[in-house]
């Protein structure tokens, strides 16, 4: 059932994101003033995370499903969850402060790796 809902939730937000990009009759990060339009970087960027966390989720469910084929208890889906809202979380934040030029998004991208290796090994 938890698939279930993930493949939904995968299709509603690749959907939105064909909508949005396909209704704009062009897709700039700049307004026809010349400044920065922040709510349709914003918009673009959460759909683009939130379609990659739901695909980690969904692949990582997967995973310690066909891992545990054959046990009597299957692992809880909590996992799989927490991996996607870390994800989604992460790309966010390394391309809101790639797109605004705060870091690099390989600078951010090693942080992220370094800060949740950190949190693995703090537990």
């Amino acid at each position: 059932m938890y698939y279930l809902i993930l493949i939904v939730l995968l299709l509603l937000s690749d959907s939105f994101l064909i909508y949005y990009l396909g209704s704009s009759e062009f897709f700039s990060p700049f307004n026809f003033k010349g400044e920065v339009d922040v709510w349709n970087i914003i918009i673009f960027v959460v759909l683009v995370a939130t379609n990659f966390g739901l695909l980690v989720s969904f692949i990582s469910f997967l995973l310690e499903k066909f891992m545990t084929c054959g046990r009597k208890e299957y692992p809880s889906p909590l996992r799989s969850i927490k991996y996607g809202i870390i994800t989604t979380l992460g790309l966010f934040t390394a391309l809101m402060l790639h797109i605004f030029h705060f870091l690099n998004f390989f600078m951010v991208t090693i942080l992220f790796v370094l800060v949740i290796i950190g949190i693995i090994l703090i537990r």
